[in-house]
């Protein structure tokens, strides 16, 4: 308990703050907090998760080790996470559940040298499913653009093409075009004379 008070101290210390103004931070007293630093009590997790969020390692202060860069990768891709979900409407946490089928195949990997990563792939695009706004993902302005000239080259050309394949080839253009940036008409008359045959 007295190392984890140094380093709690430290800590207090590297933040630039006094005992009472680290301690007002976490909702304790100045007292409570002389008395977490000197080894006499511990803190309660609420106090822990306040100092963390005003900025104090407490991965350091529990362990001894600072966190390095795999720690702050881990929190910003959390952050990054998060705000995807929010962006797209996805059922949140649904990625933790699909980390552990990698953890499984990974472990499976090592004890008989083969996994499959199909279940992992298929969830992933189940969990992509739930969205809510997919639209955020999508160019709409170019998507319209790629169906009008579909129908536009099907309905010049004599063309009759199937429900499905008209989407087939509205989602293989709107892939190209998305990329290069620009609609090629050339393409699209190759495409749509290609899914026809």
């Amino acid at each position: 308990m007295k190392d984890f008070g140094k380093r709690l101290k430290e800590e207090r210390e590297r933040l630039l703050m006094s005992q009472a103004e680290f301690a007002k931070v976490c909702g304790v007293g100045k007292t409570a907090q002389y008395m977490y630093e000197r080894g006499d009590r511990e803190p309660s997790w609420s106090y822990m998760d306040k100092a963390n969020e005003a900025g104090a390692d407490s991965h350091y202060i529990f362990t001894g080790t600072r966190t390095g860069s795999d720690w702050a990768y881990a929190r910003a891709y959390k952050k990054m996470l998060y705000t995807v979900e929010m962006l797209l409407g996805l059922e949140e946490n649904r990625l933790e559940e699909i980390s552990l089928m990698v953890i499984e195949e990974e472990n499976q990997l090592k004890t008989t040298g083969q996994a499959s990563y199909d279940p992992y792939n298929r969830a992933v695009m189940a969990w992509l499913e739930t969205s809510t706004k997919p639209d955020r993902c999508i160019d709409l302005e170019l998507l319209a653009r790629v169906l009008a000239e579909i129908e536009t080259y099907v309905a010049a050309a004599s063309v009759t093409l199937a429900a499905e394949k008209k989407a087939k080839a509205s989602i293989m253009l709107y892939r190209a075009f998305k990329a290069s940036g620009a609609i090629d008409k050339k393409l699209i008359e190759e495409t749509i004379n290609l899914i026809r045959s």
